[in-house]
């Protein structure tokens, strides 16, 4: 069993899902006035507890992801890694998640990785192939990430902005079936219905931020030069939408971002931008 392996199994480039944890930190401006120590443990917990539901799934769908064009060389579809390996690393994760959270001693993150756990399963047992509640559940699980940042330290947050968020959220996961649907015989509507739900998402998203870029609160919280931001999303929202329409081969998102110089440019080049604004110009 390789190391390469153990770490395609707990779906590590799947845990970047996790920066969501952060989005009302940064938002708050509060995000580099934290103890980095409290940041990298708050990753850590949600990443082990994505972790151990990513090889839950995976024990669970191995017979089906064989006969999957890309989901055939996952380690245990492909037999690198056995069921029973799979299960010791499974309550190993589950272990050091259990101490970690012991260690942090916080009631809030108790309650929502319980949450996650517990919507997983439901998920993954009952609603996984069933259209749209499959797609409600996976925006809950993005919504759950941003609790932790939000409870845990008491940040609201702008009911546009979540709104825009979750937004975001949908889009990625219509996406992704978009990308999917070719390989999966689960119950989607046509590739053409889910084109068409992308866009009217897309639409929706640009609308949303650009209230939030409005709203008089976004205003006198982080100045005018705010309202510029709105050129970054509208650039990285149509990008998105010309990659899932012209894309033929499956593939994981994450690399669909990391491959595509002008979508991942776009969206370090907002971030540095919002950045400089609440940090160096106000």
């Amino acid at each position: 069993m390789r190391f390469k392996n153990i770490l395609n199994l707990i779906r590590i480039t799947h845990w970047s899902k996790n920066l969501y944890i952060f989005i009302p930190l940064f938002f708050s401006k509060e995000l580099f006035k934290i103890d980095l120590i409290v940041l990298i443990y708050l990753f850590l917990i949600f990443s082990l507890a994505a972790s151990c539901v990513y090889i839950f799934n995976d024990i669970n769908d191995y017979k089906s992801d064989k006969k999957n064009k890309w989901k055939k060389n996952r380690p245990i579809a492909n037999g690198s890694i056995s069921i029973i390996n799979a299960n010791i690393i499974f309550f190993f994760l589950l272990v050091l998640l259990s101490a970690v959270l012991f260690v942090f001693n916080s009631k809030v993150l108790n309650y929502i990785v319980l949450a996650y756990f517990v919507s997983n399963l439901l998920y993954t047992k009952v609603f996984k192939n069933i259209f749209p509640v499959n797609i409600i559940f996976l925006v809950f699980f993005y919504y759950l990430r941003m609790l932790v940042g939000s409870l845990y330290f008491g940040i609201e947050i702008s009911n546009w902005l979540l709104i825009f968020i979750l937004t975001s959220s949908l889009i990625l996961i219509i996406g992704k079936k978009i990308i999917d649907q070719k390989y999966k015989k689960i119950k989607f509507p046509s590739k053409k219905t889910l084109l068409n739900l992308l866009v009217s998402l897309a639409m929706f998203q640009c609308f949303f931020y650009g209230i939030f870029c409005l709203d008089q609160e976004t205003l006198s919280k982080y100045g005018e030069n705010f309202i510029y931001s709105y050129f970054f999303v509208i650039v990285g929202t149509v990008r998105y939408i010309y990659i899932i329409k012209r894309i033929e081969i499956t593939s994981d998102q994450i690399f669909l971002f990391l491959n595509d110089k002008i979508l991942s440019a776009t969206i370090l080049i907002y971030l540095a931008y919002l950045y400089a604004i609440f940090n160096l110009f106000f």
